[in-house]
């Protein structure tokens, strides 16, 4: 079992994980201000 390569799979995608809803949490907020959705 390589640990450390299943340490790192789990890091990077928590990170993409991260960056999407962030993006996603930034969309919302700019449509709220707007007056859409």
């Amino acid at each position: 079992m390589q640990i450390r390569l299943v340490i790192a799979y789990v890091l990077i995608a928590l990170m993409v994980a991260g960056l999407s809803a962030g993006v996603y949490i930034v969309r919302k907020k700019r449509k709220a201000k707007r007056g859409g959705y």
